[in-house]
């Protein structure tokens, strides 16, 4: 009876301890949705993301803040997407011996929202903006090839199916990450040169795939940094950003080697660094925190095309870092209430069940 209870005891505490893990992971999903909307509202300022207007005033700090951000908040989104799927697999023996079945959910989850947001919403504003150009629009919508902010979810459709198919014979280890990494990085390098059409993101997954392998590795082994190594990571990542940006441009192939290496060094450090520092700042979320997670991939699809207006309006009118936070939080705000309303209607609401 004794060994029962105890038995009983060391299952509950697994499962609290799984369960924070999870909420966690989901905070730092969170987090980043937060991060990219963030990057959208700051891009402007690159002066290459917006066709219907330019920039009035310069504002280099924001460009090479929104070039920071972009080195880590996508790629930590994808490591949460590889942590969870390898959470669920392992605990809850979900997403496995089943791969069509599987596919099938997972490209209603993530596929059926992409085409529903193209059409109704994307591809409108698209219009607006940039004008009626079919060509484009074929190659960017319908190929896939540069579908605005939805990219992400053929990219993770494409990688769902190969890890489910590599985590069928493999567990995560040291070994596989390295083995991982290597072939995602000169994967990439070669799809790169080879030229190849980016369908529905198959070549954007390739680049992205060892951080979806990263965030199963840190499930499999409870991997959690102390303060100084989260400290050190975010240094590492910093610096090899430093170094990309002083470098840029060079054409030494020696150089182009280093920044090669050093690039993917940076992207690992920052994703760790977001990583270990969630688990280190966990807390439970207060009623904004469990709005925007509850709306997150919501505030995910619509959140880009709501800046456009906020640009239009405010461009030349206000301090650039003013726009960047007005756009920033018009474009939570309306994406949130965008998002509630379709709540409410059966046909849209199966949308945002992810």
């Amino acid at each position: 009876m004794q060994f029962f209870v105890k038995s009983v005891r060391t299952a509950e505490k697994k499962g609290e301890i799984m369960e924070e893990r999870l909420e966690i992971n989901d905070n730092i999903k969170t987090a980043m949705m937060l991060a990219v909307v963030l990057y959208h509202s700051c891009m402007f300022f690159t002066g290459t993301w917006f066709d219907k207007a330019q920039p009035v005033y310069k504002a280099n700090y924001i460009e090479y803040f929104a070039k920071y951000l972009n080195t880590f908040h996508v790629r930590t989104f994808v490591m949460t997407a590889g942590f969870l799927f390898y959470a669920l697999r392992k605990e809850k023996k979900k997403y496995r011996n089943n791969l069509k079945k599987d596919a099938f959910k997972r490209a209603k989850r993530l596929l059926l929202p992409y085409v529903c947001t193209i059409v109704f919403w994307t591809l409108p504003f698209y219009i607006v903006y940039s004008g009626f150009d079919i060509t484009e629009i074929i190659y960017k919508y319908i190929f896939g090839c540069a579908p605005s902010q939805l990219w992400f979810l053929p990219m993770l459709f494409w990688l769902f199916i190969v890890y489910y198919i590599v985590f069928e014979k493999h567990t995560p280890s040291k070994a596989g990450f390295v083995i991982n990494t290597l072939i995602s990085i000169g994967g990439g390098y070669v799809v790169n040169k080879l030229g190849l059409i980016n369908f529905l993101q198959f070549v954007t997954a390739v680049h992205y795939a060892m951080f979806y392998y990263m965030g199963a590795y840190l499930y499999e082994h409870g991997i959690k940094l102390p303060v100084k190594k989260v400290a050190f990571s975010f240094g590492i990542s910093f610096g090899c950003y430093i170094l990309s940006q002083v470098f840029l441009n060079k054409e030494s192939v020696a150089l182009k080697v280093m920044l090669l290496v050093s690039d993917n060094i940076g992207l690992l450090a920052g994703v760790l660094a977001v990583y270990g520092m969630a688990n280190l700042v966990h807390k439970r979320n207060d009623f904004v925190g469990m709005l925007l997670k509850k709306n997150s991939f919501g505030i995910y699809l619509f959140h880009q095309q709501l800046i456009y207006p906020c640009i239009m309006l405010l461009n030349g009118k206000v301090h650039p870092a003013v726009q960047v936070i007005v756009c920033f939080i018009a474009a939570i705000c309306g994406a949130t209430v965008i998002t509630e309303f379709l709540r409410k209607f059966k046909v849209t609401k199966v949308m945002f069940e992810i």
